[in-house]
C-alpha cells in the first residue's frame, strides 16, 4: 500500500513539474496598445532588435514603443497608415517604427466597440495598400486583433514583420489574423 501511495505521489509531482514548465501565455484583456507593443518588443533578443522609435511626433521615445495621440489624426494616417475617417472608432494608440521609413511600422489601437473590428481592419488594409510610397515599398502587411479590443497593423520588410508576428503569437493566445499579404 505504501509503495502504491509513493508511486502516486511521485507521478503527481512529475505532472505538476511538467505543468509548471509549460509557457503560460498572457491574457490581453485590460492591456493597452502600449502594453502589448512593449511586451512584444521586450521579447526580442538583442540581435533581433533594430533602431526603433515609438509614439507620435510630439511625444516620441527612442528604442521602444510609445503612446500615440489619437487626436493627431493626420499623423496617425501619414505615419501609421491609420485611416482618418476611422479615428472615431479608437480611444488609444501606440506605435513602434524602424528609424528608416517603411522598413517596419507597427500601430496598435484600442477599439472602443469590438463589433467594429472587422470594419476597422478592412479600412486599415485598404488605406495601407492604397498608399503612394515615397520611401521603400514595404514587402508585407499583417493586421490582427489581440483579445477583444486591440487591433495591430504591421507592415515593412517581410522578415521583420514575420518576427513581430511570431513574437506576438508566442505571447498572446487571442490573436486573430484579418490580413496577411504581400504589398508589392
Amino acid at each position: 500500500m505504501k509503495r502504491i501511495l509513493t508511486m502516486l505521489l511521485a507521478l503527481a509531482m512529475v505532472f505538476s513539474v511538467a505543468a509548471c514548465g509549460r509557457d503560460k501565455k498572457e491574457d490581453p484583456q485590460g492591456a493597452t496598445p502600449l502594453d502589448i507593443l512593449t511586451k512584444v518588443w521586450e521579447s526580442y533578443e538583442k540581435d533581433e532588435k533594430f533602431n526603433a522609435a515609438g509614439g507620435d511626433p510630439t511625444n516620441g521615445v527612442m528604442d521602444k514603443p510609445g503612446k500615440f495621440d489619437v487626436a493627431d489624426i493626420e499623423n496617425l494616417d501619414v505615419q501609421l497608415g491609420f485611416p482618418q475617417a476611422s479615428t472615431a472608432l479608437i480611444e488609444d494608440a501606440a506605435s513602434l517604427v524602424h528609424m528608416i521609413g517603411n522598413i517596419f511600422t507597427a500601430g496598435a489601437y484600442y477599439v472602443t466597440d469590438p463589433s467594429e473590428i472587422e470594419l476597422l481592419t478592412s479600412d486599415l488594409q485598404d488605406n495601407i495598400l492604397s498608399r503612394q510610397w515615397l520611401d521603400a515599398v514595404p514587402d508585407k502587411l499583417v493586421i490582427v486583433s489581440v483579445g477583444e479590443n486591440v487591433v495591430i497593423s504591421v507592415f515593412g520588410q517581410e522578415d521583420l514583420v514575420d518576427t513581430f508576428q511570431k513574437k506576438l503569437t508566442a505571447i498572446y493566445d487571442e490573436v486573430k489574423v484579418y490580413a496577411e499579404e504581400k504589398v508589392k
